[in-house]
């Protein structure tokens, strides 16, 4: 979410289970520590979540001003919950959103890992009871929202789900030590891919001059450049068989991996790649359409003629049940080329910055997926012709600006790459597209493009430490 969506969650009265609100407190006391302990539990059990404070749990209105001090509410205050309730403790983040002069904070929440978050110790006694939380029990969310010991099939479904999914991963890994022969996406995951991933970019183009009309007259320009300037990066899960594993509730799938991402890929600009917003009008919508083969369901976000803010980029994104999903977005770099008045360029660190969201984003949704074996990577870029690569604004060009226009790209990766040698993954899909540019005698991509490189580039775009790798 952005600091903008963020703050929807102020006084939105949401009732998404992934949402706690709380008012202001004391949490230095032993019943607040506790208390607070088991909505962590549950939130992370759920998938990851948030939680909101300074707001009246009954009415989701806003508080106002507090009189505690911040610290009640830090992020290092609740991570030292977490460790003294919970066995394993997630790791929790808190950003501060404004409203009206008030600093509200609200912690985000990871999923839980291959095995479920469980309270280590009860909280303090009364009349012979814990309070808050009890040792050895498992915490989850159910409507209402609230947080609940998990006692029935419901509680447990989704939650072993994941847990299965996770350990299914361990296991596949040793199963591909021992077998040693890798399986490689069908041809028809391949040709869904490519499919999927130039409607989706269709799309995007078609809408901007919707966009483009209704914005100030200063933007109108660069959003209608962006109909041959822009990048459709794309990904689809692929099992054992080689074929695309369908994604059966993307909406689901898509707000648990934002929690993930806005640890590791939200940018100085508040973005990353399928983020999910909560404005009514920008939220994201299930659609179907019918092709000559079949209806397509999808889960749609960020369409342009819905933005009420035209942001320094434009993009727009589906997930498809079929398995594969897309996003279209306008190059940073012609934002700020126009506030610099500079020529068309692209930089290192914004390209690395667009696909490590999107590599990011599968790791976490194929952490929710079983039987996931390989990613296959789509790139589509265009607009390319004339453009150097750069390191940042006003610095010299690694080499010549390219000649082609477009630069169609699909790479595959070995889900255990992308799981456990993150920059591996990132690397073998950011070479092809740096070796397309011009050399023109610096030194070749495979020898510049290390992690330290990568890491130092990616703090470039980061928001507080935000962008970094897995």
């Amino acid at each position: 979410m952005t600091d903008l969506d963020l703050s929807d969650l102020l006084g939105g009265k949401s009732e998404d289970p992934s949402v706690e609100y709380k008012a202001w407190m004391d949490t230095s006391t032993n019943e607040a520590k506790a208390k607070l302990a088991k909505h962590i539990a549950a939130l992370a059990n759920h998938g990851g979540g948030y939680l909101v404070f300074g707001v009246e749990d009954s009415t989701r209105e806003p508080l106002g001003e507090t009189t505690f001090d911040r610290a009640n509410f830090s992020q290092r205050r609740l991570a030292e919950i977490a460790e003294r309730y919970l066995d394993p403790a997630p790791h929790i983040d808190v950003d501060e959103v404004g409203r009206a002069g008030v600093r509200y904070p609200i912690a985000s929440i990871v999923s839980h890992g291959e095995r479920p978050v469980i309270a280590s110790r009860d909280g303090p006694q009364d009349k012979g009871s814990p309070i808050g939380i009890r040792q050895g029990e498992i915490y989850v969310r159910v409507a209402g929202p609230k947080s609940v010991r998990a006692t029935t099939a419901d509680h447990w479904g989704s939650l072993i789900e994941r847990c299965i999914a996770r350990r299914a991963d361990l296991m596949a890994k040793v199963m591909r030590q021992a077998i040693a022969r890798p399986s490689k996406p069908s041809r028809e995951a391949i040709a869904r891919l490519v499919e999927f991933t130039e409607a989706t970019r269709a799309e995007f183009v078609s809408q901007l001059p919707l966009l483009a009309v209704t914005s100030p007259a200063e933007e109108q320009n660069r959003i209608l450049l962006a109909k041959k300037a822009h990048c459709a990066l794309a990904y689809t899960l692929v099992d054992g068989a080689g074929d695309p594993i369908e994604l059966a509730n993307p909406r689901s799938l898509v707000q648990r991996a934002a929690v993930g991402m806005r640890q590791v890929a939200l940018a100085a600009d508040e973005w990353h790649a399928f983020i999910p917003l909560t404005h009514w009008q920008r939220a994201p919508q299930m659609q179907t359409i019918s092709t000559a083969a079949s209806e397509v369901t999808f889960l749609e976000g960020m369409k342009p003629p819905n933005a009420e803010i035209v942001g320094d980029v434009v993009d727009y994104w589906r997930i498809y049940e079929a398995g594969v999903a897309v996003c279209a977005q306008s190059y940073r770099e012609d934002y700020i080329a126009a506030k610099i008045k500079a020529l068309p360029y692209l930089t290192i660190a914004l390209t690395l910055r667009r696909l490590h969201s999107l590599l990011a984003h599968a790791r976490f949704v194929g952490e929710e997926t079983p039987g996931v074996e390989q990613v296959a990577v789509r790139m589509d870029w265009r607009g390319l012709a004339g453009r150097p690569l750069l390191i940042a604004p006003h610095e010299d060009a690694l080499g010549h600006a390219m000649t082609t226009d477009a630069l169609p790209r699909t790479i595959i990766v070995n889900w255990a790459e992308l799981r456990d040698r993150y920059f591996d993954a990132l690397k073998r899909i950011a070479l092809p597209f740096f070796d397309a540019f011009p050399n023109g005698g610096f030194l070749p991509p495979e020898q510049w493009l290390t992690r330290e490189f990568a890491e130092v580039e990616l703090q470039r775009v980061g928001s507080s430490g935000r962008v970094r790798l897995l």
